[in-house]
């Protein structure tokens, strides 16, 4: 069953399509076909489509000739499969949970369609706004109290406006049922086709639903269709007819005459700019043929103010945008001056500045995720970094993506090692980093665009030794591999300045991609990124936070982190499928071990029980069979390091001769008298309740996540 159809109209977008695709193909739900119509381009568009389409039979291509995004979205709509639809232009880009939390509201409400939040991104700029239904709402004055109920349909509209409706497909979502029974299309042309397709869903909806939160990525840039001048905007006098006819065939024409002649007004002045000035007179005439004496007055008059009141045309200074590019309107007694500054290119810093921001980033066959991770990187609003990326041997086409984007950026720094694993990278990576400042990526996972910035100004603006982000969980397995308790162990649990101590420490988790080390107290204490084994990360976050001395949480999600992928270490760990390092959790503590034996710190008795703790846990993960060779090594270990002796647990298990009595010692769970009677709690995992009655035990398995974090809900 295809829950969702995607419909891409796709026309010269080589820069910003791979981007679109992966946001839309590497979604958290996973049942969706994606329907991307080719509308002629002459770019490598075409070719980029066909890559995807081979590695991703979920993508369909349809082909035609140039005639616009309204037949090619029609199109698309003619073969879809999916219960609901969502459009999404190409030079756009939809957050990881989108699909997912669009299909679970639709089964909730049963709407016909779902209307959203949307952040608008300026290419030129790099600025990013906001834009929320619900402050529309108070500001239009509309008829709905979306703190009751988010439902609302057309006619709870101020005066059933039509100028203030939203006029774009992407902020929405549809039930594909509710557009084929009232025969929704775009109009056929290449501007403004989304007009009638908007005016025409939200008459005919009964029950439209708004979710407050920012699911979709408007991308304003130079170049694009809404930017340019030209005389294909006649068009809209087509789209004018076809709103004429169907208010007609609802007989809401006499009823809504007003709000038609005012709209005509508005549509008519907003294109004016966007027709060539030589074009301008032929506009007009065609204008003054379809409005009445009075309307075409005032469309002269609009155009001549260009909106502006009394007292703005006398004197005012207001920014505008015209082809993604900012500037100020000077007017004075009526007189217009466009003041225009020069134009900015966001250039990467000369290469012979030394980057402030190490990111290390290894990939391995990585190709269907590695796009919008590299976007995400180069895009970041803080540019003075530098990218080291190790790809460790891979066999896809992982190594032409990366190598594509590093002619693109001098920033990207690129190092092919032969397949040696995610520790070795990342050691060798490290080596090669020159910032002052750390922090590491995964290739299937993504930044926000102002992570760095936020990391940066965490640990600078506070004087810290270390900053952690909260982030983003992208579930890909549905909630089948990953429990609550893994979900909760990534959050961000220390919040603002904290000394680390041995409660503090406990509260930190030991992944690297959510956190910024200063390079100085790696150097200082010669802390290297341990290369022998896997499963460590652990280990490099350990030996930094015993000399580190203050730490910031910062309460914001700027990372977006992938779960159940099954091809990761971790997911080859929980579903069985371990390679030969499946005993690397053990054996990389030995450089942890090393470590502490060269080098005083307080914390030492603390990290070693620690470490106990997440032994025991990957223990736990192993199947029976490889539980032998786990006990032997983790005796082994044992002997190796007498310091261990100083913790008790440790010194029970030095002496036990089998696994079994190992098992019972390593997992021996506190009960009091009284909680035998009678308690209910979680056992060491929470992977499940444990209720006991009369000294009788009862395991009762906890559910697991079905729902991943909501991408972008805590950014806004």
């Amino acid at each position: 069953m295809t829950k969702f159809s995607i419909i891409i109209p796709v026309y010269n977008v080589e820069k910003f399509l791979p981007e679109c695709l992966d946001s839309v193909a590497y979604q958290s739900l996973s049942d969706i076909e994606i329907i991307c119509i080719d509308d002629g381009s002459i770019d490598s568009s075409s070719k980029i489509l066909e890559q995807y389409a081979k590695n991703d039979k979920r993508i369909t291509i349809l082909k035609q000739k140039n005639q616009g995004q309204g037949t090619a979205r029609n199109n698309g709509l003619e073969i879809a499969k999916g219960d609901y639809v969502l459009f999404v232009d190409p030079d756009d880009w939809i957050e990881p949970d989108t699909l997912k939390i669009l299909y679970k509201k639709f089964l909730e409400t049963n709407a016909e369609v779902i209307l959203f939040d949307y952040k608008k991104i300026n290419d030129l700029s790099k600025s990013e706004k906001l834009y929320k239904f619900s402050k529309e709402v108070k500001k239009q004055k509309y008829k709905i109290n979306l703190e009751k109920t988010p439902y609302f349909n057309w006619r709870s509209l101020k005066n059933h406006s039509l100028n203030s409706m939203r006029m774009m497909l992407w902020d929405k979502a549809y039930s594909l049922n509710f557009l084929r029974k009232n025969n929704i299309k775009c109009a056929p042309n290449k501007h403004s086709e989304d007009h009638i397709f908007s005016i025409k869903t939200l008459i005919s909806a009964e029950k439209i639903y708004y979710l407050n939160i920012p699911l979709y990525n408007y991308r304003l840039r130079e170049g694009s269709a809404v930017n340019i001048k030209t005389d294909e905007n006649f068009c809209i006098f087509d789209n004018i007819q076809y709103i004429d006819d169907f208010l007609k065939s609802k007989n809401l024409k006499t009823e809504l005459d007003k709000e038609f002649k005012s709209y005509k007004v508005n549509y008519l002045c907003w294109h004016f700019d966007r027709i060539n000035d030589s074009s301008r007179t032929k506009y007009l005439e065609m204008c003054r043929n379809i409005l009445s004496k009075e309307d075409y007055k005032r469309l002269i008059r609009k155009i001549k103010k260009g909106n502006k009141s009394f007292v703005e045309n006398m004197f005012s200074i207001k920014n505008r945008i015209e082809n993604a590019r900012k500037y100020k309107i000077i007017t004075f007694l009526g007189r217009e001056i466009k003041y225009l500054p020069a134009k900015e290119k966001p250039e990467p810093p000369p290469a012979s500045i030394k980057p402030l921001v190490s990111i290390i980033l290894t990939a391995y066959n990585a190709e269907r995720t590695i796009r919008q991770c590299l976007a995400a990187l180069i895009a970041q609003t803080y540019s003075n970094i530098e990218i080291i990326c190790v790809n460790d041997g891979s066999t896809d086409k992982t190594p032409d993506i990366i190598n594509n984007f590093a002619q693109q950026d001098s920033r990207l720094k690129v190092f092919n090692n032969s397949n040696q694993g995610t520790a070795k990278s990342r050691y060798f990576a490290l080596n090669q980093a020159s910032g002052e400042f750390i922090m590491f990526c995964d290739a299937d996972d993504r930044y926000e665009k102002d992570m760095v910035e936020t990391m940066v100004s965490a640990v600078v603006e506070n004087n810290v030794d270390i900053a952690m982000c909260d982030c983003n969980i992208i579930d890909l397995s549905n909630g089948k591999l990953q429990n609550r308790a893994t979900n909760e162990y990534h959050h961000l649990q220390l919040k603002g300045y904290q000394k680390i101590s041995p409660e503090t420490i406990n509260k930190i988790n030991v992944v690297v991609w959510n956190k910024i080390f200063r390079k100085s107290l790696l150097k200082k204490y010669n802390i290297e990124y341990p290369e022998k084994y896997e499963h460590d990360d652990c280990i490099f976050v350990y030996k930094y936070l015993a000399f580190a001395r203050t730490f910031f949480g910062i309460n914001k999600k700027l990372y977006n982190y992938v779960v159940g992928n099954p091809d990761s270490m971790m997911g080859k760990l929980f579903t069985g499928k371990n390679r030969e390092s499946k005993y690397d959790f053990i054996l990389c503590r030995y450089n942890l071990y090393d470590f502490l034996e060269t080098h005083e710190t307080q914390l030492k008795g603390t990290l070693i029980e620690i470490s106990r703790c997440q032994i025991r846990i990957f223990y736990a993960m192993l199947n029976k069979s490889d539980k032998q060779k786990a006990f032997l090594l983790i005796k082994e270990m044992i002997e190796k390091y007498p310091m261990l002796l100083e913790n008790k647990e440790f010194q029970k298990i030095r002496k036990t001769v089998t696994p079994e009595e190992f098992e019972k010692i390593f997992f021996k769970q506190k009960v009091s008298p009284v909680e035998q009677i009678f308690s209910i709690k979680n056992n060491l995992y929470k992977t499940h309740k444990v209720l006991r009655i009369l000294g009788i035990k009862i395991n009762i398995k906890r559910k697991p996540e079905k729902t991943a974090v909501k991408s972008g809900e805590n950014n806004g």
